[in-house]
């Protein structure tokens, strides 16, 4: 029987290994596969691969180009095997990742929480055992004082007789003689009763405290199974203890006990290939992207929105007349080289006179006329009363 593996092969920074040799040597022989047969399969343009594995253990080994081959790890592949990528299987857990020792200590500890507990259970059956002879000790002492107490009655009634045949003495001494021996026999025989009855009790109380000592042992053997279980409960695996490997399938997990099983990993890497990489990616289809402040001067990237929002912002800020291109176009006169036009009218221009200048920047003044002083520089004289 065969099972699918399937996938794409890439290395640490995602980048598809193409033409690589995925090489498959058979270790043991199955059913199937000869031991040393060696399959090779070799990877597409995207790294892609498949084929059909068949049962069996495997080393596996990778070639690339004029690279010598190099082993990756080992994979098992048996016919319940679920189909899945090469990741997965080397990545699986197998019989050979548990240590012996870790295997024994488990397997004694079991045994031993086995025993406590079937220990447990026979020590209380014994205790109920006892608890039933108690109550039948103490059925049997009652049934026995009942006896005592009859018989005290019947050596009452035997002394009354007594009484009556020694008042009568002198009429049958011998007969009243002989009662007084019987009398005497039935006071021996209910003493004797009495010292049955006393040793049937101190019995009853002995096998009470027996039953009390089973059911304090019983709790003693439950709590030691109870304690027993809670070690293997507390025994995982951690990156600096050696335990029980629990494994998790969670892709937020951040314990240090719990391992991430091949499908968490699968999640994982289907999750990466979906985003986009740090360094230079190539989009594709239409990504969008938040739109920045109408101040944005910074490093942030523009989406149509905003070029959209400024070029109607700054057309909404010329005048009414001039608010269109066709317009600002007509104003222009049509002229495609309007800035050629400009420069060569401006070229045409006398330049401007020092003396006109240095008039214009004079401050207005009332009575004041306009002359050059010693050094040649432009100002203004106030006039006298008979100059105005």
């Amino acid at each position: 029987m065969s099972v699918v593996i399937s996938g794409a092969l890439i290395d640490g920074a995602g980048i598809p290994m193409s033409g690589c040799h995925i090489i498959l040597k058979s270790r043991v022989n199955t059913s199937e596969v000869v031991m040393r047969t060696v399959a090779d399969v070799v990877t597409g343009a995207g790294g892609e691969y498949s084929f059909e594995a068949q049962t069996g253990k495997y080393c596996v080994y990778l070639k690339q180009d004029w690279r010598d081959e190099y082993c990756v790890g080992d994979i098992a592949v048996y016919d319940d095997s679920k189909p899945g990528t090469l990741n997965d299987f080397l990545t699986a857990l197998d019989e050979g990742d548990l240590k012996p020792d870790v295997v024994k200590r488990f397997e004694e500890m079991v045994a031993q929480a086995q025993q406590s507990a079937e220990a447990a259970a026979e020590s209380e059956q014994q205790a109920g055992q006892h608890v039933a002879d108690a109550q039948k000790i103490k059925s049997d002492c009652q049934t026995l004082a009942d006896n005592v107490q009859q018989n005290a009655e019947a050596v009452a009634e035997d002394k009354k007789q007594v009484a009556q045949l020694a008042s009568s003495a002198t009429q049958d001494a011998a007969r009243a003689e002989q009662a007084v021996k019987d009398a005497d026999k039935i006071v021996d025989k209910a003493v004797d009763k009495l010292g049955e009855a006393a040793t049937l009790t101190g019995e009853a109380k002995a096998s009470a405290e027996a039953a009390a000592k089973s059911e304090q042992n019983a709790k003693q053997h439950r709590d030691e199974a109870q304690r027993i279980v809670d070690d293997l409960k507390g025994g995982n695996a951690s990156t600096t203890e050696k335990g029980l490997v629990q494994l998790c399938s969670d892709t937020d997990n951040d314990s240090e006990e719990l391992a991430a099983t091949p499908k968490a990993v699968k999640t994982v890497m289907d999750e990466t290939k979906t985003k986009a990489p740090l360094d230079s990616p190539a989009f594709t289809g239409t990504p969008t992207t938040p739109t920045p402040p109408d101040d944005a001067t910074g490093l942030e990237m523009a989406n149509a929105a905003f070029v959209r929002k400024l070029l109607a912002a700054l057309v909404d800020s010329s005048p009414e007349a001039l608010d269109t291109l066709n317009e600002l176009a007509a104003a222009l006169g049509n002229d495609p080289e309007f800035a050629t036009t400009i420069m060569n009218a401006l070229a045409g221009k006398q330049p401007l006179s020092d003396v006109l200048t240095a008039i214009s920047n004079l401050e207005e003044r009332a009575d004041n006329l306009l002359c050059f002083n010693q050094d040649g520089n432009a100002s203004l004289s106030p006039l006298s009363e008979k100059a105005r």
